[in-house]
């Protein structure tokens, strides 16, 4: 992935807002809630779960709010990054 010239990064450790969660996982698709909240099974379950719990979102998350695009990196126990699809990558609708 390359850099758009100007862009900015923010790293956020609190969890997102509600607003936002939706919005990740419109970015993402209802088959990878589970990537950003455990166990959800769409996108509905997301927000439930979510909301019962802010415990529940999973990091980290990469999101581009400009472009509409979000992706998850799992961090294995080795210290290297692998993800759910195979790749560290922004995932677009």
């Amino acid at each position: 992935m390359t850099a758009d010239k100007g862009a900015s990064t923010d790293v956020v450790e609190d969890p997102p807002t509600p607003d936002q969660l939706t919005i990740i996982l419109e970015y993402l698709g209802p088959s990878k809630a589970g990537n950003v909240v455990k166990d959800a099974t769409g996108s509905s379950d997301a927000m439930r779960k979510f909301k019962a719990s802010h415990t529940a979102f999973q990091r980290p998350v990469a999101v581009d709010w400009n472009h509409g695009r979000a992706g998850t990196c799992i961090p294995s126990i080795a210290g290297k990054r692998e993800t759910r699809d195979g790749e560290c990558m922004l995932i677009t609708l």
